[in-house]
């Protein structure tokens, strides 16, 4: 599924230039904040609980647009994101903070309408690789990201010739199960949040 959804975004970037005119290319780029939050729980004597701490990422790639007629848009991006939350591990003799960093290739296809410069929209975001890095060096365990699930997003932009400005909210709006590795085994937990607000600018050729 994964790699039939990156062909596809690989196909529709590079047919771009070969289309017709309503079609435009560009680049965009811009920053999220956004909330991890899972069920605390406990393994092996240690106690894994969310932080209160927002995450701070990135998000850069390029974007179709495509209008029909005029005023209905459908926008597909390929987006390299980066998303960092941080959670806490708690044992009898320590309580340590870890910082993750999800790093994501992203497929969003939005659809929507524009009132003069304006612009609302919303449509579905695929994950189509992803990889998590970590600062906790304990080899006893392992924060692993599940992005089997599709994200939503929705918002609102204004586009000022060329150039446009987008602020989006994205979220699973339901609980997903992912999996810490403790001693060689795995452990589901489950995931009451994952959302997040992004704010790009970009610029069609």
């Amino acid at each position: 599924m994964k790699k039939h959804l990156l062909l596809l975004a690989v196909a529709l970037l590079a047919a771009g230039p070969l289309l017709a005119q309503p079609l435009k290319v560009g680049i965009l780029g811009g920053i999220t904040t956004g909330n991890y939050s899972f069920k605390s729980f406990s393994v092996d004597g240690l106690r894994f609980s969310p932080s209160t701490n927002d995450g701070i990422g990135y998000q850069l790639g390029m974007a179709l647009r495509l209008s029909i007629p005029k005023f209905l848009q459908i926008q597909p991006e390929l987006l390299y994101a980066v998303q960092n939350f941080n959670y806490r591990v708690t044992s009898e003799l320590s309580s340590d903070k870890v910082k993750m960093s999800y790093k994501q290739l992203q497929l969003p296809v939005m659809v929507g309408f524009n009132i003069r410069a304006l612009r609302f929209f919303g449509g579905p975001l695929f994950t189509l690789t992803s990889s998590v890095d970590s600062n906790e060096d304990n080899p006893r365990f392992k924060m692993r990201y599940n992005d089997s699930d599709i994200a939503w997003q929705m918002g609102i932009g204004v586009d000022i010739r060329k150039f446009f400005l987008d602020a989006r909210y994205t979220s699973y709006f339901r609980d997903t199960k992912n999996t810490v590795r403790i001693s060689g085994v795995n452990h589901k937990f489950t995931v009451t949040r994952n959302d997040y607000w992004s704010f790009h600018a970009g610029f069609f050729f």
